[in-house]
C-alpha cells in the first residue's frame, strides 16, 4: 500500500498535469477528472513494454511510443474543443493506433524493413506499401490485436482504419485521424526519418475546423503537450 501511495503521489506531482496551471493537490488527483488522467498515465506506462527498444535503424520503438502518447493527448484536446464525449476510448485508441507496426516488424522482420525502406525512398503511404507487400496494414493488424485483447468494439473501430482514403462519417474516427496528423505536424512523426504529413483540410472541414483553428490550438497547447510527453516518457515509479 505504501508503494502504491508513493506511485500515486509521484504521478500527481509529475509535469503531466502542467496544463492545469499549477501542481495538483491530492484531492484534485483523486477527483473523477484527476483519476481519469491518472488512468491515462498508467495506461501509457502499461503499453510502453510493447514499444520498448530499437527494432532497427528505421523503427525506433521508444520514438514510436512517444508519437502514440502525443496522439493520445491530442485526442483529449480535440474532444474538449469539439465537445465530444468518450474521451477514455479516444485516449486508448490514440495510444494504440500504431502498435500494429511493432507486431508486423516482429512477425515479418526483414520483409517489414523492406516496406519501411520503400516508404522512405519513395515517400509512398506506409499503409499502402504494407498492404501491397504483406497483405495487411498496421492499422488493420492493430484492429485485430485490440479485438483479441477484448477491448471495446469502439476502440477496434477507431484504430482499424485510421488512414482512410476519404474522411469517415464517424466523428470519433475523424478525431483520432486528426490527432494523428496533428502529432505528426507538432511533436513526433512515427519515424525519425519521416517528414511531417499534411493536414487534411477536408477532414478538418467536416469537424467544423480550418487551418486557422488548428494553428490556434497548436499555439495554446503545444508547450503543455511537450511537457506531458516528456513527463510520461521519462516517468519512473519510485522504488
Amino acid at each position: 500500500e505504501t508503494e502504491l501511495c508513493n506511485a500515486l503521489r509521484a504521478v500527481i506531482d509529475s509535469d503531466y498535469h502542467d496544463h492545469h496551471g499549477h501542481p495538483l493537490s491530492l484531492n484534485e488527483g483523486v477527483s473523477p477528472d484527476g483519476v481519469r488522467e491518472l488512468c491515462h498515465i498508467l495506461a501509457a506506462l502499461a503499453v510502453k513494454p510493447m514499444f520498448a527498444g530499437d527494432f532497427s535503424e528505421l523503427l525506433d520503438g521508444d520514438h514510436l511510443w512517444g508519437h502514440s502518447v502525443s496522439c493520445a493527448i491530442w485526442t483529449q484536446i480535440l474532444a474538449d474543443t469539439l465537445n465530444i464525449p468518450n474521451t477514455d476510448e479516444l485516449f486508448i485508441a490514440g495510444l494504440l493506433h500504431d502498435v500494429g507496426m511493432v507486431f508486423l516488424h516482429r512477425l515479418e522482420g526483414s520483409a517489414y524493413e523492406e516496406v519501411m525502406t520503400t516508404v522512405k525512398q519513395s515517400r509512398r503511404e506506409l499503409d499502402h506499401v504494407e498492404s501491397e507487400r504483406l497483405g495487411a496494414s498496421h492499422a488493420s493488424v492493430c484492429g485485430l490485436l485490440c479485438a483479441h485483447w477484448n477491448l471495446p468494439d469502439k476502440i477496434v473501430d477507431l484504430v482499424k482504419d485510421h488512414h482512410p482514403e476519404k474522411p469517415p462519417d464517424d466523428p470519433l474516427r475523424q478525431l483520432v485521424i486528426t490527432a494523428d496528423q496533428l502529432t505528426c505536424n507538432t511533436a513526433m512523426v512515427e519515424f525519425q526519418w519521416k517528414s511531417p504529413s499534411h493536414l487534411c483540410e477536408k477532414l478538418l472541414a467536416v469537424q467544423g475546423m480550418d487551418i486557422d483553428k488548428v494553428v490556434e490550438l497548436i499555439e495554446i497547447h503545444s508547450k503543455s503537450i511537450y511537457k506531458q510527453i516528456y513527463s510520461i516518457t521519462t516517468f519512473k515509479i519510485p522504488a
